[in-house]
Protein backbone atom coordinates (compact mmCIF):
# COMPACT_ATOMS: atom_id res chain seq x y z
CA UNK A 1 0.00 0.00 0.00
CA UNK A 2 1.61 3.71 -1.12
CA UNK A 3 1.50 5.60 2.33
CA UNK A 4 -0.85 8.43 2.60
CA UNK A 5 2.22 11.08 1.99
CA UNK A 6 3.09 9.36 -0.95
CA UNK A 7 -0.40 9.72 -2.59
CA UNK A 8 -0.96 12.95 -1.41
CA UNK A 9 1.94 14.11 -3.42
CA UNK A 10 0.80 12.33 -6.20
CA UNK A 11 -2.85 14.05 -5.95
CA UNK A 12 -1.76 17.45 -5.07
CA UNK A 13 -1.21 18.81 -8.66
CA UNK A 14 -5.40 17.98 -9.04
CA UNK A 15 -8.02 20.02 -8.91
CA UNK A 16 -8.92 21.12 -5.26
CA UNK A 17 -12.83 20.88 -4.61
CA UNK A 18 -14.34 23.45 -1.53
CA UNK A 19 -16.61 20.96 0.74
CA UNK A 20 -18.83 23.20 2.18
CA UNK A 21 -18.88 23.20 6.49
CA UNK A 22 -20.90 23.03 8.99
CA UNK A 23 -20.08 24.22 12.24
CA UNK A 24 -21.98 23.19 15.39
CA UNK A 25 -20.89 24.28 19.28
CA UNK A 26 -22.43 23.42 23.08
CA UNK A 27 -20.63 23.77 25.93
CA UNK A 28 -17.66 21.29 25.80
CA UNK A 29 -18.39 20.40 22.12
CA UNK A 30 -17.31 21.37 18.61
CA UNK A 31 -19.17 19.40 15.71
CA UNK A 32 -17.21 20.07 12.45
CA UNK A 33 -19.80 18.79 9.85
CA UNK A 34 -18.40 18.44 5.75
CA UNK A 35 -20.50 17.51 2.71
CA UNK A 36 -18.81 16.47 0.09
CA UNK A 37 -20.16 15.42 -3.26
CA UNK A 38 -19.90 12.11 -5.03
CA UNK A 39 -16.24 10.89 -6.31
CA UNK A 40 -14.43 13.31 -3.87
CA UNK A 41 -11.01 12.38 -2.57
CA UNK A 42 -10.33 13.74 0.43
CA UNK A 43 -6.76 13.55 2.70
CA UNK A 44 -7.36 14.70 5.89
CA UNK A 45 -5.18 16.59 8.66
CA UNK A 46 -3.34 14.80 11.98
CA UNK A 47 -5.37 15.32 14.79
CA UNK A 48 -3.94 16.23 18.53
CA UNK A 49 -6.29 13.83 19.90
CA UNK A 50 -8.54 10.87 19.05
CA UNK A 51 -11.83 12.12 17.06
CA UNK A 52 -14.65 10.44 16.95
CA UNK A 53 -16.72 10.69 13.13
CA UNK A 54 -20.15 10.49 12.12
CA UNK A 55 -21.51 9.63 8.67
CA UNK A 56 -24.47 10.71 8.56
CA UNK A 57 -25.21 10.60 4.74
CA UNK A 58 -23.81 8.02 1.96
CA UNK A 59 -21.28 5.76 1.39
CA UNK A 60 -17.80 6.58 1.80
CA UNK A 61 -14.09 4.48 1.60
CA UNK A 62 -11.68 5.57 4.37
CA UNK A 63 -7.98 4.48 4.72
CA UNK A 64 -6.22 5.22 7.33
CA UNK A 65 -2.36 5.62 7.78
CA UNK A 66 -2.33 3.71 11.23
CA UNK A 67 -3.23 0.55 10.18
CA UNK A 68 -3.12 0.43 6.08
CA UNK A 69 -6.92 -1.22 5.31
CA UNK A 70 -9.61 0.31 3.35
CA UNK A 71 -12.53 0.11 4.98
CA UNK A 72 -16.27 0.72 3.16
CA UNK A 73 -18.60 2.62 5.31
CA UNK A 74 -22.87 3.00 4.76
CA UNK A 75 -23.98 5.30 6.72
CA UNK A 76 -25.61 5.37 9.59
CA UNK A 77 -21.74 4.68 11.21
CA UNK A 78 -19.46 6.04 13.91
CA UNK A 79 -16.49 5.41 14.33
CA UNK A 80 -12.96 6.93 16.26
CA UNK A 81 -9.54 7.96 14.62
CA UNK A 82 -6.50 7.82 16.91
CA UNK A 83 -4.66 10.94 17.45
CA UNK A 84 -1.93 11.78 15.10
CA UNK A 85 -3.15 9.19 12.25
CA UNK A 86 -3.86 10.67 8.85
CA UNK A 87 -7.19 9.88 6.70
CA UNK A 88 -8.08 9.28 3.55
CA UNK A 89 -11.88 9.43 2.42
CA UNK A 90 -13.38 8.58 -0.84
CA UNK A 91 -17.06 9.66 -1.34
CA UNK A 92 -18.82 6.94 -3.46
CA UNK A 93 -21.91 8.75 -3.02
CA UNK A 94 -22.71 12.60 -1.52
CA UNK A 95 -21.65 12.43 1.74
CA UNK A 96 -22.32 14.15 4.76
CA UNK A 97 -19.41 13.59 7.69
CA UNK A 98 -19.51 15.21 11.56
CA UNK A 99 -16.04 14.70 13.87
CA UNK A 100 -16.52 15.59 17.39
CA UNK A 101 -14.27 17.64 19.31
CA UNK A 102 -13.78 18.21 22.95
CA UNK A 103 -13.31 21.38 23.66
CA UNK A 104 -14.50 25.27 24.33
CA UNK A 105 -12.72 26.86 21.53
CA UNK A 106 -14.88 28.76 19.56
CA UNK A 107 -13.07 30.62 17.21
CA UNK A 108 -11.96 28.44 14.22
CA UNK A 109 -8.94 29.75 13.62
CA UNK A 110 -7.67 28.86 16.61
CA UNK A 111 -9.56 25.73 16.78
CA UNK A 112 -7.83 24.24 13.66
CA UNK A 113 -4.11 25.58 16.16
CA UNK A 114 -5.46 23.64 18.75
CA UNK A 115 -6.57 20.82 17.41
CA UNK A 116 -4.71 19.79 14.15
CA UNK A 117 -1.20 18.85 14.15
CA UNK A 118 0.89 20.69 11.18
CA UNK A 119 2.54 17.63 8.96
CA UNK A 120 6.27 19.82 9.89
CA UNK A 121 5.44 19.35 13.64
CA UNK A 122 4.30 16.09 13.11
CA UNK A 123 7.57 14.64 11.16
CA UNK A 124 9.94 16.48 13.91
CA UNK A 125 8.27 14.58 16.28
CA UNK A 126 9.24 11.30 15.11
CA UNK A 127 6.09 10.49 13.04
CA UNK A 128 3.17 7.86 14.21
CA UNK A 129 4.17 6.93 17.92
Amino acid sequence: ALPLADLEKAVSGFDQVECPMTHHFSPGIYVRERFAKADTLIIGKRHRHDTMSILLQGTLSVYLDEGGAVKLLKAPCIWTTKARAKRMTYSHTDTILATIHPTEETDLEKLEEDLVIPEKEYLEQGGLK
